[in-house]
């Protein structure tokens, strides 16, 4: 900004539109941190092109992910706590790792699953025609037993019509006999 002044109080200086806009210029690139030529000032609170490339490769935005390091409060089996550096791409094998064993476990444990039910629905299919087969004699043996049972029932209808039959006869017989016996009596 000197300049630009120095050369107004010369009188050096152009019109007064040049005269301003080498000052607002100059205003801008100091606003901006820099002097009229676009270098850095040194000027307190403003990082120069030295700190800003060291601040740059400390933190080194383009490096891959898995190599970023974290730090982890880990529990010892003591009961204390410790600080742990850990690089994250380790963490991510470990965890595709558990992930991969959970997928394995999970699967092995699915066809043990589906052998039991197999299994419980080949013990049931089993239980059911045993179940059958039993039920089935048990009504053959019962459709037997009525069968007898009716023929019981007409046998025992039919004897007692026979010995009805039989006792009439013998009650015909049996009074004829009395009154032959009251008649050779009587006569």
């Amino acid at each position: 900004m000197t300049e630009a002044t120095a050369n107004y109080d010369r009188g050096e200086a152009g019109s007064i539109a040049e005269q301003l806009d080498a000052v607002y210029e100059e205003l801008i690139a100091r606003i901006d941190g820099m002097d009229i030529n676009g270098k850095l000032l040194d000027i307190p609170g403003v990082p120069t092109d030295a700190a800003l490339q060291d601040m740059q490769d400390g933190v080194n935005l383009f490096r891959p992910l898995e190599e970023d390091v974290v730090t982890i409060s880990v529990t010892k089996s003591d009961g204390s706590t410790a600080m742990k550096h850990v690089k994250l791409g380790d963490s991510i094998e470990k965890l595709e790792k558990l992930i991969e064993d959970s997928k394995m476990k999970l699967t092995r444990l699915t066809k043990e699953l589906t052998e039991v039910n197999e299994e419980i629905d080949n013990t049931l299919d089993a239980y059911n025609k045993a179940t059958k087969t039993v039920g089935d004699a048990y009504q053959k043996r019962i459709m037997m037993y009525q069968s007898d049972v009716q023929a019981f029932h007409k046998w025992t209808i039919d004897e007692i019509a026979k010995a009805r039959k039989e006792d009439k006869a013998y009650g015909v017989e049996a009074n004829r006999k009395l009154q032959e016996f009251a008649a050779s009596l009587i006569a």
